[in-house]
């Protein structure tokens, strides 16, 4: 009887230990952000960009997807006086870093701020407006930033020490995609092509999941997004005067490969649009036996044994 008691005593022991190490080790050094696409494995890549000068005939660019630059994606305004100090806050931390930042100007019912388009609120509503709307209530807020298409951060209040902390730890995570191979943009002006209008080529085709066994299934949707470098509009509430990296507007390109005729929007000063490609990918992996989360096992067990191990009456009336 001693003995059962001590094993059942070591057993339960050992139980509790492991079910309270895997508590402590989920909850350890929590995420600085919010997984910005809602139920989706993805992200954002790519970033290879053409300058669109009015007197250009002509342009090209084909990097591998080890050296794209790390896309950062922000949605700002022109009264938003909290996005001057999280944009100065990113270029501090981005630094030297092989970065694109892409700012996404309120458009939509927006009294003051004169940049921006339907189809660039369209998008971020389409991949960020669930993550936002679950944070902070409504699909479009400023000051957001989104690092990879992946990792969202929604106003001035850090998740750790500081926001530069959660920023930094965001640009330190990288991309998570799993892909290899190489993009290409391009440009030309036909003899048929008006004044404001270019044939562009492009292909993501041999953007591939290298891989051996358990391969993912994938989606990639090539975007390409106009980018005026700076805009200058003193009228501005928030007090910058000049504003940078302004996506004018954004055309989902109708497939992984293929050449289309574009007229190009104006910029709103200056001669300083350029032509962004960015990649957004999904993957979905087949779910396996080593993939089934079995929370229960430990209690479960730990239950059975005891019972084992309690000594049993003799409930047989004696002769």
């Amino acid at each position: 009887m001693a003995m059962q008691s001590r094993l059942a005593l070591a057993l339960t022991t050992l139980l509790l230990f492991t079910i309270l190490t895997n508590a402590a080790s989920a909850d350890t050094d929590p995420p600085t952000w919010d997984e910005a696409r809602e139920g989706v494995a993805g992200g954002a890549i790519g970033g290879l960009g053409l300058e669109l000068p009015v007197d250009a005939t002509n342009a090209s660019i084909e990097m591998d997807v080890a050296s794209f630059p790390q896309v950062i994606e922000v949605y700002t305004a022109t009264w938003c006086t909290n996005c001057v100090q999280t944009e100065k806050i990113l270029h501090q931390v981005i630094g030297q870093s092989n970065v694109v930042v892409i700012n996404y100007h309120k458009f939509k019912f927006e009294p003051e701020d004169p940049f921006g388009s339907n189809g660039t609120d369209d998008r971020w509503e389409s991949i960020y407006g669930g993550t936002s709307t679950t944070v902070g209530l409504s699909p479009r807020l400023a000051p957001t930033t989104v690092f990879d298409g992946e990792r969202l951060h929604l106003g001035t209040r850090p998740k750790s020490s500081s926001i530069s902390s959660d920023y930094n730890q965001s640009i330190s995570v990288g991309s998570s995609h799993p892909f290899s191979g190489n993009a290409s943009l391009s440009f030309s002006r036909s003899s048929e092509s008006t004044s404001n209008s270019l044939d562009f080529s492009w292909n993501v085709e041999n953007v591939f999941h290298d891989c051996v066994s358990d391969c993912q299934s994938y989606t990639l949707t090539p975007w390409l997004m106009y980018v005026e470098q700076v805009a200058s509009f003193p009228e501005g509430s928030n007090g910058k005067g000049n504003y940078s990296n302004i996506l004018v507007d954004t055309i989902q390109l109708p497939s992984l490969q293929g050449e289309i005729s574009l007229t190009i929007p104006e910029a709103w000063d200056g001669d300083d649009i350029s032509a962004i490609l960015v990649i957004d990918w999904e993957t979905s992996t087949p779910e396996t036996t080593s993939d089934k989360a079995v929370p229960a096992i430990g209690p479960s067990l730990l239950i059975c044994l005891l019972a084992i191990l309690v000594p049993r009456r003799n409930n047989h009336m004696p002769l």
